[in-house]
């Protein structure tokens, strides 16, 4: 609906793709300061496997730089 010019969304910035939505104005809002944590856990006494080591570190370095592009490293 959004795409469409029919509807409003609150979408965090790192969930919205710009070559997908040409049509989609994205409105930064300061006030009240909006944020959210994504988070990420495993337990360090069982066995990871070679994927999901890879996984969590993947996940880890892909959010640290996301991040501070989209954030300016304010978060």
């Amino acid at each position: 609906m959004v795409e469409m010019g029919m509807g409003v969304s609150f979408t965090p910035q790192l969930s919205l793709l710009r070559e997908a939505l040409p049509k989609t104005v994205q409105l930064k809002i300061t006030n009240p300061v909006c944020k959210r944590k994504i988070g990420i856990a495993w337990n360090e006494d069982q066995y990871l496997t070679r994927a999901a080591n890879e996984f969590k570190e993947f996940t880890i370095q892909f959010f640290e730089q996301a991040t501070a592009t989209y954030y300016d490293g304010s978060s």
